[in-house]
């Protein structure tokens, strides 16, 4: 039986953290990443998103996609794509449907998506996770970032 939903007005999560390794040392990077279950009718897992004011869109990485077995949208015969501009510079996507998004906290979901449009770098290397961009979570919360506390908090509209 799948957790229940938080229904919580408002839902903190901690910044996530990871080890970045330098030339000769490790360094930690916290940022607003959270928890995320991404599902199709082909496959199912969780996963991080970074939670990006800057963002316009919601990316996917590709080989997230290609496990999900995800295909471009059509504008008629053709696929529907686009050009995304991120810190890396510009770069080609495709469009495609997720059929399920859920942001999580602790393993329990707390906002689900159905039906989303995602971007799609056609490169492996332009995204090194998922992007949770405005179409999305800032269309149903208020989210602060409190970087000194490494906090990212969501408030229902």
């Amino acid at each position: 039986m799948p957790p229940k939903e938080l229904t919580d007005k408002i839902v903190v999560c901690d910044y996530l953290f990871y080890r970045l390794r330098g030339e000769s040392s490790f360094n930690w990077v916290r940022l607003p990443l959270v928890e995320i279950k991404v599902r199709s009718p082909n496959a199912e897992y969780g996963t991080i998103g970074l939670v990006d004011s800057g963002s316009d869109k919601t990316f996917m990485q590709k080989q997230e996609a290609d496990l999900l077995g995800l295909k471009p949208l059509k504008w008629g015969d053709e696929p529907a794509m686009g050009d995304a501009v991120g810190a890396g510079g510009e770069f080609p996507c495709d469009i495609m449907i997720l059929p399920e998004l859920q942001l999580m906290k602790h393993g329990v979901p707390f906002c689900s998506f159905r039906g989303l449009n995602v971007w799609v770098p056609r490169t492996e290397i332009a995204i090194p996770y998922a992007i949770i961009g405005r179409d999305t979570a800032f269309r149903r919360f208020e989210i602060a970032f409190n970087e000194g506390r490494k906090k990212v908090t969501f408030k229902r509209i």
